[in-house]
């Protein structure tokens, strides 16, 4: 929960709507993003927080959405979660010519672990120069983050 509230205090400006099946709506991937056409697999040093849970992931992922519909522009990307527990994070380029391929997808992961390095908690307990997005997604008990350009190309990352 300490994670979540730091990142909602850091990011969301209003309480902010976002796009979460109801408990039990779990779809297949195939609904939300053609299948995967790179993966990898991250082995992540920190474990999974204790307060992590369904609600927490929701907020977090309205957390960040709310700093997206903040911009003066319209977001680039809509983030939202899949599987019963909220577990799968998935992302959605919301025009063409985003996040088709693998590079582009990694300078994206690249720029969020920049921005959640600058966080108090990554400062906290020292790992700003060490922990990654996907360190931050696995506190927060994320199984997978799956990023698409929502036409043909997906890249999955599982975190374990």
């Amino acid at each position: 929960m300490r994670i979540c509230l730091i990142v909602l205090a850091l990011l969301v400006p209003a309480a902010v709507p976002v796009t979460v099946g109801a408990q039990g709506d779990v779809r297949p991937a195939s609904y939300y993003h053609p299948p995967v056409v790179d993966s990898e697999t991250y082995k992540s040093p920190a474990r999974v927080l204790d307060e992590a849970s369904r609600p927490s992931r929701l907020k977090f992922i309205a957390a960040i959405e709310g700093r997206l519909l903040a911009a003066p522009y319209p977001p680039q990307v809509v983030l939202f979660t899949n599987g019963l527990d909220a577990e799968h994070l998935i992302i959605v380029a919301n025009s063409d010519g985003r996040l088709g391929t693998k590079y582009r997808v990694r300078a994206m992961f690249a720029t969020l672990t920049t921005i959640f390095r600058q966080t108090p908690l990554f400062r906290e307990y020292g790992v700003e120069t060490e922990f990654t997005f996907f360190d931050l997604a696995k506190l927060s008990g994320f199984q997978t983050v799956t990023v698409t350009d929502g036409r043909d190309y997906t890249y999955q990352v599982v975190v374990e």
